[in-house]
């Protein structure tokens, strides 16, 4: 192989990483299909080979207990929330400075 040979060589693979380095740094579209297929695959694994149904077994249900806290504590701010919405609207209507 001649010198010439190993130029063309290492000229196309380095122009090749270079242009693939450009499309997942500016271009978004790739990023999301190769992230896609790896948390699809991933997910796959995880729920064929039986590891998310230990990794829930281990749990304990804690994350149930965690979510129901949390959607409890988001509707009691939603409800403080719309109780001072309607509170300042009524004082409005009656004329009622509520900043005094």
């Amino acid at each position: 192989m001649t010198f010439g040979d190993q130029a063309v060589y290492m000229f196309l693979i380095s122009a090749s990483v270079i242009l693939v380095s450009i499309i997942f740094t500016f271009w978004m579209y790739p990023r999301r299909v190769l992230w896609s297929a790896y948390k699809y695959s991933e997910t796959w694994i995880l729920v064929k080979f039986g590891i998310f149904d230990v990794f829930l077994r281990l749990t304990g249900g804690k994350l149930l207990k965690d979510s129901k806290n949390l959607l409890k504590n988001l509707e009691e701010s939603v409800a403080r929330i719309e109780s001072r919405r309607r509170t300042g609207a009524f004082q409005k209507k009656r004329g009622i400075d509520w900043l005094d």
